[in-house]
């Protein structure tokens, strides 16, 4: 809502010129884009969290508690895909959608190729996880993980 009235902003009241292309962009100082496929309410992070008190009534606390998130200075390779692909914009936070879907792959990649190796982590076997990703105001994507290990730490 506009602090100067009571009425809701309209989608033009919303857009402000891009200072590098030639169309209009979201206005982030007037509201915060979240991609619209982020299901952002109260009963689903209950529901998460009613799971995990379950998993810690049930396995007791977690050995490991691991938070991720994007590094997105380090990521040269999907520059370079986007270098190249749909419209050539190179900055992340307008490839969201994109940064997500890499983002989670490469979260999984970790958990398939060294946390369930323990020879390579020294966690032993992992024997029960919970994830999640969550969203920061900018839409950027990080996990919170509890991981229930064999070995101790």
């Amino acid at each position: 809502m506009n602090s100067n009235s009571n009425h809701l902003l309209t989608a033009r009241e919303l857009l402000q010129p891009s200072s590098y292309y030639s169309y209009h962009i979201i206005d982030k100082i007037k509201i915060t884009p979240l991609p619209s496929f982020i299901c952002i309410k109260d009963t689903y992070f209950h529901q998460k969290q009613l799971h995990l008190n379950a998993m810690f009534k049930k396995k007791g606390l977690p050995s490991l508690f691991i938070t991720l998130s994007i590094a997105e200075s380090w990521w040269t390779y999907l520059y370079q895909i986007f270098s190249t692909t749909d419209n050539e914009n190179t900055l992340l936070t307008n490839r969201s959608f994109h940064c997500i879907n890499y983002f989670v792959h490469k979260f999984q990649s970790l958990k398939k190729e060294f946390y369930k190796k323990p020879n390579l982590t020294g966690f032993g076997d992992i024997t029960d996880f919970f994830d999640r990703v969550e969203f920061q105001n900018r839409g950027v994507a990080h996990t919170h993980s509890y991981y229930w290990i064999t070995n101790t730490i």
